[in-house]
């Protein structure tokens, strides 16, 4: 296999990434249902899995969708476009805003 950035990501291998994505963003979800906070790392990776699922125009597994849906509103709640990494993840370390 190339290290070329440039070579497309085998179908096989975002299946793996798409697997290990909906497996920690089932996990990432009920720990926020429980009340629990929620690693900055686990969000980042989310994130990263989520941008290269789209890059490579792959459906997102669901529960990866559910928490892109959730950074999305919280960045629409910001006022005047101002936006934080602290506010998007308000709603997965238990802050009420």
């Amino acid at each position: 296999m190339t290290d070329d950035p440039a070579s497309p990501v085998p179908p096989r291998r975002l299946g793996e990434l798409s697997n290990l994505a909906a497996l920690l963003a089932e996990r990432v979800l009920s720990e926020q249902d429980a009340g629990q906070s929620i690693s900055e790392a686990h969000i980042h990776a989310l994130l990263d899995a989520a941008i290269l699922l789209d890059k490579y125009e792959a459906e997102l597994p669901a529960s990866l969708q559910q928490i892109v849906d959730q950074v999305d509103e919280a960045r629409d709640e910001v006022e005047d476009g101002a936006s934080s990494l602290a506010w998007l993840l308000r709603p997965f370390q238990g802050v009420k805003g």
